[in-house]
């Protein structure tokens, strides 16, 4: 069975291939929280619910991984910065952050499946160090492991 490490790893995967290497975004993407981001990046993380019992099978404990897809801005040229969180936001953008994730369902193989959920609109984010906050947007994903 895929573990959690792994269908994060391979989210962030995809989503580093759509959006800077296909489209070409200077945006850091990573499978971890990111303590300090750069001017704009993406994390996945763990959701804050962290399984879907609803979706257990058998032999399975827990069902589904919730996930949370995170994108954040912190920079002086915030009006483009903005205007990229906007289009990372529009399901009919080349830069959809959604379409991002759902453009492999299977996550490289390590999900049967996933369902976007969530989204959320613009909202500010508090830095962990205390030292201010970053405007940005999220939404969770339910990704049901694969068995090997």
């Amino acid at each position: 069975m895929a573990g959690l490490q792994d269908i994060i790893t391979a989210a962030a995967d995809q989503i580093r291939d759509t959006l800077v290497t296909a489209n070409q975004l200077d945006v850091q993407v990573e499978p971890r929280w990111i303590l300090a981001p750069t001017p704009l990046a993406i994390d996945v993380i763990p959701g804050t619910v962290g399984r879907d019992p609803e979706t257990a099978a058998f032999g399975d404990i827990a069902g589904g991984y919730f996930l949370t897809v995170r994108a954040r801005i912190n920079t002086p040229a915030f009006d483009e910065s903005y205007d990229i969180l906007l289009a990372l936001m529009d399901d009919n953008n080349d830069l959809s952050l959604a379409a991002a994730v759902a453009d492999d369902e299977t996550l490289n193989g390590y999900a049967t499946s996933i369902d976007l959920r969530d989204f959320s609109g613009l909202q500010a984010y508090e830095r962990v160090d205390g030292s201010g906050a970053d405007l940005g947007f999220q939404f969770t994903v339910l990704a049901l492991p694969a068995q090997s």
